[in-house]
């Protein structure tokens, strides 16, 4: 297996094809909340300031408005968090289906992916709540030992991290990649949930060493171009 090739593929492919951008933009889960916070409390700071410089302050009022900002910012974050999910569970098998016409000599069009995308939305947060599911549980299953060793004696914590670091990385390398798998499978086969991870699960045992190579190489890219 050529990882170089891959990886050039895969800019050659997003360097063409810049819609997919719009896709990939949702799809990776960029967002920043700094903006939609920051303004109404800086509009709270500079009223604060006005009623100090008039030597009137009501820190009843004040206290009132703060509340209702908060409420206001806890609402609007809550419809942005929804309709980002909604985007992202979209968009993400859209970017996976025009990859996958690019890649096959297919036609490729926004909208036709796009349609896609929303024709797979409820298999795609099916399997999601399955993984997260699973990332709980398996969470759980290996921190709760090492509480309890701490619990019992300090030192035998400690020695338990050395077992528990490499054990959970490799638990979230698999379920990271069964995931990725199968959602692919769900868009290019068009199968149900349970049949995508199973697949997934299949294509990531025969394959250990190319998924551990690809899902290092991802890894790395992404820190890379996050700190570029």
């Amino acid at each position: 297996m050529d990882y170089g090739e891959i990886v050039g593929t895969a800019f050659k492919v997003a360097w063409r094809n810049k819609s997919l951008w719009i896709l990939g933009l949702f799809a990776v889960g960029l967002s920043n909340f700094s903006d939609s916070i920051d303004i109404p409390f800086r509009s709270q700071i500079d009223n604060m300031e006005f009623q100090i410089l008039d030597y009137t302050i009501d820190f009843d009022r004040i206290a009132q408005l703060n509340m209702w900002v908060l409420v206001a910012i806890a609402g609007l974050l809550v419809i942005y968090m929804l309709l980002f999910i909604i985007l992202h569970c979209i968009c993400t098998p859209a970017l996976i289906d025009g990859v996958n016409r690019l890649t096959r000599g297919g036609v490729y069009r926004l909208r036709d992916s796009f349609s896609a995308g929303i024709g797979f939305f409820w298999r795609y947060i099916g399997i999601n709540i399955l993984v997260i599911m699973a990332g709980i549980v398996g969470s759980f299953a290996l921190i709760g030992p090492v509480v309890l060793l701490f619990i019992i004696s300090v030192p035998l914590g400690f020695l338990s991290l050395i077992v528990i670091f490499p054990a959970f990385f490799f638990f979230i390398f698999a379920l990271s990649t069964i995931s990725t798998l199968a959602e692919r499978a769900i868009v290019i086969r068009n199968i149900g949930v349970i049949d995508a991870l199973e697949e997934g699960y299949d294509l990531f045992w025969k394959n250990k060493i190319h998924s551990l190579v690809i899902f290092l190489l991802y890894l790395a890219l992404t820190i890379g171009i996050a700190l570029a």
